[in-house]
């Protein structure tokens, strides 16, 4: 009798690819605790239920918008012909963040930050 395989425990390609092994250590780096545990709940997510690649590009950005390695350094983890442009500006009063995802396609996705400064 074959043995028992539980689909939450099936391989994922973030087991054994270098580049995405590198990603994560990187947001390990980068964003806070918090961040951090909510990008881990993205990654299960996305391994036990497949991806919805707007859904989830929407969910990693929300995440890592301030940090310009981790936005653009996912496009490496997504099909080929996929392009992020990660723009920053700050002010006396806020930083502001662009961010754009260029599908295979042709369409274009933008998400705008803002995050206001405190004294």
């Amino acid at each position: 009798m074959p043995p028992h395989s539980d689909p939450v425990a099936a391989p994922s390609p973030f087991d054994s690819d270098p580049s995405a092994r590198a990603y994560i250590h990187l947001a390990y780096q980068l964003l806070s605790e918090a961040e951090f545990k909510r990008f881990k709940q993205l990654m299960h997510d996305m391994r036990i239920r497949g991806t919805d690649l707007h859904e989830d590009l929407t969910r990693i950005i929300n995440i890592t918008y301030k940090h310009r390695d981790l936005v653009e350094g996912y496009a490496a983890l997504l099909p080929r012909g996929f392009d992020i442009e990660h723009q920053h500006s700050a002010t006396a009063t806020a930083e502001w963040y662009l961010i754009r995802v260029y599908t295979p396609e042709g369409a274009l996705f933008e998400y705008p930050f803002r995050d206001s400064l405190r004294a």
